[in-house]
């Protein structure tokens, strides 16, 4: 019996390892069917100084540990035929299991005034 066990955890220690990261594929933030593209280059300062205000002071009110996570490089730029501006980025919290990778898309209307915040789950992962 011990040999077969042991033979057991040989077998799936040796998957887990080799699994490595486990990712769920995410849904997209910002459905290209709805006309929202990359903004090119992704430079903050094509964009108007009122959205890039209002980001930063939302990504600072987050708690530190998810705060931290936020880089100006890890930041993603959106815009859509009608003007409107979008910003997601994303911040991994731990999980019982695995850590879990939260995206967040702030949402702007023509004028620069941000209308929505949208937050959900993307994937999980073991690393």
């Amino acid at each position: 019996m011990n040999a077969i066990r042991f033979r057991f955890c040989t077998l799936l220690a040796v998957l887990i390892v080799a699994s490595g990261c486990v990712r769920i594929i995410p849904r997209a933030p910002l459905p290209a069917s709805q006309g929202w593209k990359s903004l090119r280059g992704q430079d903050p300062r094509h964009l108007d100084p009122a959205v890039v205000k209002d980001y930063h002071e939302y990504i600072q009110r987050l708690p530190r540990r998810e705060r931290i996570q936020v880089t100006e490089s890890s930041i993603h730029l959106f815009e859509n035929v009608n003007g409107q501006h979008a910003v997601l980025f994303e911040i991994g919290r731990p999980g019982f299991f695995a850590e879990t990778i939260w995206a967040y898309v702030l949402v702007y209307d023509a004028s620069n005034k941000r209308i929505e915040v949208i937050k959900f789950k993307t994937r999980r992962s073991l690393s």
